[in-house]
């Protein structure tokens, strides 16, 4: 009986549980700039150019990385974008968007959450 119940919290867990998950975008950066919003705006090798956080709060756009980190983020972008390194970007999935290929060109990407040098 307690396996069974076991079992079945399990399954009822991973059923509520969203069916995209966190991804990652690696590569070198192909693209970078400040929109007119002041979004920091990238394209890592052949992915989309999109937008990944803001230098001011774009209200009513909520970005997971705020604008003090994304301040440093884009500093460290650049430096790597002059040095031709290699960056990953971390982003929670969501219902349209759940890896780097489903990035639409010039959208915004409130999800991304993590900038990794590599």
């Amino acid at each position: 009986m307690k396996k069974i119940l076991s079992t079945l919290a399990v399954c009822s867990s991973l059923a509520a549980a969203p069916a995209w998950g966190a991804f990652s975008c690696t590569g070198q950066i192909t693209f970078f700039g400040l929109d007119g919003s002041g979004a920091v705006t990238l394209s890592l090798g052949s992915y989309e150019v999109h937008r990944i956080c803001a230098l001011e709060s774009l209200y009513p756009l909520v970005f997971s990385i705020k604008p003090t980190a994304c301040k440093a983020a884009y500093d460290t972008l650049l430096q790597q974008k002059s040095e031709g390194k290699p960056v990953t970007i971390w982003y929670y999935g969501d219902s349209t968007v759940s890896n780097c290929s489903a990035i639409q060109s010039w959208s915004m990407q409130p999800t991304a959450y993590f900038v990794q040098l590599n």
